[in-house]
């Protein structure tokens, strides 16, 4: 089969325009050609068709890196690249466990672009409005789709524990915290939780994204919520307990210890607060209303001290996280099964 694929990448793909796979019909039309390719192969062959994917996956890698080697280690950008994405949807719906190819697509994307927005911003917007942002449309069927193949790239990326030099001072960042360049280089987390997309957010903190960053803007990630709920508050506009970013502010507080109240001399209907960031303490407010109405609990709030179960589950957490553990090392832990839900993110 390598023959075969070798073949079609040498003969026949090298002969294509260069912007032929700028279209997203275009690389799903070279994907289902080669999952016709990896079926067809593996009935001739008498052989299991996720070894043909892996072949069909590994031959667009060889494609890619030879046509970089051959332009003095620079991507040629182009049909050249985003074979890439053509391997992406292929390791995605034959799913592919073979790690150490997927670590080298993950890190052959990122050498070359520096982010992997384009595997996170389908889940993010949907698969429509990032064309108008970054002139580029998700191979991924629909929101559930894109979510699915977040989590299968984030399995392989905890699996190979992989980090990268994103920052100036040399130190790494992890595949699930790394910015989205036309994003504002915004975190994926901080999009998630921007734009109310709670199932993407839950499933990036259960990873163990990082709730405290955003490098270049000084911003956590609670933050945003709060911003947009205290701007219903200030317009006296009536709080929905079940909109998505009242979800979203109650899955945050389930991974941050508290927030720690800040002092003011005169009373304005703001509650100032202290948040923990990778800067230090951060000062910002939440509106009373949000207390009153019971969605941030008084155990967030830093008026009372948060549950000591709570406290636990964030240095657990913690120490999973450092150890590359979350979410499957939860499960290895010798506790009830309610308690690994809790630990797990998805109980209060």
């Amino acid at each position: 089969m390598d023959a075969i694929l070798d073949c079609y990448f040498d003969n026949i793909f090298c002969k294509l325009e260069r912007s032929s796979l700028m279209a997203r019909y275009k690389r799903r039309e070279l994907v289902s050609y080669l999952s016709t390719v990896i079926e067809g192969c593996a009935r001739g062959e008498d052989c299991d068709v996720s070894g043909g994917a892996r072949c069909a996956v590994m031959a667009a890698l060889r494609y890619h890196d030879a046509s970089k080697a051959s332009n003095g280690s620079v991507c040629l950008m182009g049909k050249y690249h985003n074979i890439i994405y053509v391997a992406a949807k292929l390791c995605f719906d034959w799913k592919i466990q073979d790690n150490q190819i997927v670590v080298q697509l993950l890190n052959n994307i990122y050498h070359c672009e520096r982010t992997f927005e384009r595997l996170f911003i389908g889940a993010i917007f949907g698969t429509r409005v990032t064309y108008m942002i970054s002139g580029w449309k998700s191979d991924f069927e629909n929101a559930e789709e894109n979510t699915d193949a977040i989590k299968y790239f984030l399995e392989h990326a905890t699996e190979a524990k992989l980090e990268y030099d994103d920052m100036h001072d040399g130190s790494k960042t992890r595949f699930i915290d790394i910015p989205l360049e036309s994003y504002g280089r915004a975190q994926p987390i901080r999009l998630a939780a921007q734009f109310s997309n709670k199932n993407l957010l839950l499933l990036l903190l259960r990873y163990g994204a990082n709730v405290k960053i955003n490098y270049e803007r000084d911003e956590v990630t609670i933050e945003t919520p709060l911003k947009q709920l205290n701007a219903l508050c200030n317009a006296n506009c009536s709080l929905d307990l079940s909109t998505s970013i009242i979800e979203c502010l109650k899955i945050l507080l389930r991974a941050i210890p508290t927030m720690a109240t800040f002092p003011c001399s005169t009373y304005d209907g703001r509650v100032y607060v202290l948040v923990d960031t990778v800067f230090g303490l951060d000062r910002m407010y939440y509106h009373s209303k949000l207390i009153e109405e019971g969605i941030i609990p008084p155990s967030r709030t830093g008026f009372t001290p948060p549950e000591l179960k709570h406290l636990c589950r964030c240095s657990i957490r913690d120490i999973l996280r450092q150890n590359w553990q979350l979410p499957h090392g939860i499960q290895k832990l010798d506790i009830p099964f309610s308690l690994k839900e809790y630990l797990d993110l998805l109980e209060d």
